[in-house]
């Protein structure tokens, strides 16, 4: 098996329960920056990259960043190495644009359709405040395996038709995306949603994160300690 995570926690964590498989992970965070439709072709690492390294203060280089996004594209076409290939995915907005993305890049190689499986979760119940995979027990990822279900072709349309969207310059078309039911991908739509929240409000040009934090300095009596 080639799992695929979105945290290196994860990742870890799966090859501790001795389950075996190849792991792979992919860390980049699409909610910052333009992205690009063409799918790992070398323009758009490139562009990648830098804005990766940007988003660190440039603590990473855009080598490094490029060198990272590579080693993932090398990961999914070694698809044809296993028998099967498992899409490890919660239901926070970068694991989904991450899932999307992976859809996306697969919609294009319809052969390996029949290797493709899918865990994503938004909770569990050893874990009363869940945040991700990364926060499971090698025993407890385990576990999940089996409840792995087989990835559609309606699916992969779904993923390409996403991302088209989310490489568009405004966010016009992704409006009438977020208000779709999917199929087999139950956390898909909030994420959509989210991902609206980071554009400005017409109101006054705030995203959801700028406008909470308005509320909550404003709705404080003295000076804010640190958590």
């Amino acid at each position: 098996m080639l799992h695929v995570h979105t945290g290196d926690a994860a990742a870890a964590a799966l090859t501790r329960s001795g389950i075996g498989g190849e792991q792979a992970v992919w860390t980049d965070v699409l909610m910052v920056g333009p992205l690009c439709a063409d799918l790992a072709s070398d323009a758009a690492r490139r562009q990648r990259a830098e804005v990766l390294s940007a988003s660190t203060g440039g603590a990473i280089s855009p080598a490094r960043c490029r060198h990272r996004l590579e080693r993932q594209d090398e990961s999914l076409r070694a698809w044809r190495e296993h028998d099967e290939v498992v899409l490890w995915t919660d239901s926070c907005l970068y694991d989904q644009m991450i899932l999307v993305r992976l859809l996306a890049w697969f919609e294009a190689v319809p052969e390996a359709l029949p290797r493709l499986r899918l865990i994503g979760l938004d909770s569990h119940p050893a874990v009363p405040v869940f945040h991700g995979l990364g926060q499971l027990s090698p025993a407890q990822l385990a576990v999940l395996l089996p409840a792995r279900v087989a990835v559609t072709a309606a699916q992969l349309r779904t993923g390409r038709r996403v991302w088209d969207a989310l490489c568009q310059a405004t966010p016009h078309g992704l409006e009438a995306l977020a208000a779709e039911a999917y199929p087999g991908l139950p956390f898909l739509g909030t994420a959509l949603r989210r991902w609206l929240e980071l554009y400005p409000a017409v109101e006054n040009g705030l995203c959801r994160l700028q406008q909470e934090v308005l509320e909550a300095l404003t709705s404080s009596p003295g000076p804010m300690a640190p958590p």
